[in-house]
């Protein structure tokens, strides 16, 4: 009889296992099946603006697909144009490369967008980058190297501001399901501690757009593309009036 119900256990604590096993195995797929099936194309890679009239100021947005723009139609809804546009009111003339690839990590800047960055010879560079690095499990002592690399090199052959900013909180219900939301938020604020302590170790300024994006959300309004992961046109518009007020600063 306890045999039996030994076995009973152990039976029922395996199928629990292999439950919870499968659970997670789905849900973490849902994540890129979800993405995939809300597929939003990008307006464009690599694209370059003047804006406004006066005294000029090259601006170069080095990044992934959150700064090319993706989630929404157009090239001029990215927050790299919108906040060109911020700065042309104030009586100048930006010359925007946007450098933004959509998939990219730190070591595409390094590859990709250094070399251009360098050749604008530029007066204000933004980085935003890391959610693919942290998607593809780059462990963080390599993406750290990576990130102050691409700092170290760009102060060392420009004379450009440089601000830096966090990973946006980014996922939301239906995209991200438990526990996968809580253990991509966990990771986000673990990279976002690397990107805080190497941006302030190069004396570089670093923003914080993930607390920004997490308050955003609380209000209610819809700031997701219908990815819940990419913004659209409004959350990359918010975003654009976050990196100008600390860009006048």
């Amino acid at each position: 009889m306890a045999i039996n119900m030994w076995r009973k256990s152990i039976l029922i604590i395996l199928i629990v296992v292999i439950a919870i096993g499968v659970y997670l195995n789905r849900s973490y797929a849902h994540f890129f099946n979800y993405i995939t099936d809300h597929f939003q194309t990008n307006p464009t890679i690599n694209y370059n603006y003047e804006i406004g009239i006066g005294p000029p100021i090259k601006y170069v947005a080095l990044g992934d697909s959150l700064t090319a723009g993706t989630g929404t139609n157009e090239p001029t809804d990215s927050f790299p144009y919108q906040l060109s546009q911020k700065i042309a009111a104030d009586g100048h003339r930006v010359e925007l490369m946007n450098l933004g690839i959509p998939g990219g990590k730190a070591d595409n800047i390094i590859s990709g967008q250094i070399e251009k960055t360098i050749a604008f010879k530029p007066n204000l560079i933004t980085i935003l980058i890391g959610v693919n690095d942290l998607q593809d499990k780059i462990k963080k002592t390599m993406f750290a190297q990576n990130l102050d690399k691409i700092i170290v090199e760009l102060k060392a052959k420009t004379t450009a501001r440089i601000i830096v900013a966090s990973i946006p909180h980014l996922g939301a219900y239906p995209a991200l399901l438990w526990p996968h939301y809580q253990y991509f938020n966990y990771q986000t604020q673990k990279f976002n501690t690397v990107i805080q302590n190497i941006a302030t170790a190069n004396s570089v300024e670093f923003i914080d757009l993930y607390s920004y994006n997490k308050n955003l959300e609380k209000t209610g309004d819809n700031f997701y593309s219908p990815d819940y992961f990419h913004p659209n046109k409004n959350g990359y518009r918010a975003w654009a009036e976050f990196f100008y007020a600390n860009y006048r600063k």
